[in-house]
C-alpha cells in the first residue's frame, strides 16, 4: 500500500490474451522457474492495479530480446532441467513485449 498520491512503478514481461500462446509461454516459464505464477495481459495489470486503489497515469511497452542460455543462467538451472526448459523455449534468442506502469494512489 501507498500513501495517497504516492507513486508505484510496475514493470514486467506481458502475458499474451491468446490463450495457446500463453500457454506455451507458461509451461517454459514455470520449466525455467518454478515459483513463476503466470504472466499477466495489459488489461489484467491495469485492472489489478486499480482494483487496489492505484489509477495508470502512464504506461510504455518496450520489446526485449533474450538470449535463451542467459535467461537459463539467470536462475541457475542445470542438468535435466534445463534441457526441458530448452525444450520448450520459444527459441535461441526469442523476444517478449514489457510493459511499463507508473500509477498513482487515489485512496483516501
Amino acid at each position: 500500500m501507498t500513501r495517497v498520491g504516492g507513486v508505484v512503478l510496475v514493470v514486467d514481461q506481458l502475458g499474451s490474451v491468446d490463450p495457446g500462446h500463453a500457454a506455451a509461454i507458461h509451461a517454459f516459464e514455470r520449466a525455467r522457474d518454478p515459483s513463476h505464477t503466470r504472466l499477466l495481459a495489459d488489461a489484467e495489470i491495469r485492472a489489478m492495479l486499480e482494483t487496489n486503489g492505484l489509477a495508470v497515469t502512464h504506461a510504455e511497452f518496450t520489446t526485449e530480446s533474450r538470449e535463451l542460455e542467459w535467461y537459463l543462467d539467470l536462475v541457475g538451472l542445470e542438468g535435466v532441467k534445463r534441457d526441458r526448459a530448452r525444450s520448450l523455449a520459444p527459441g535461441p534468442v526469442f523476444e517478449v513485449d514489457v510493459g511499463w506502469y507508473v500509477a498513482r494512489s487515489s485512496r483516501s
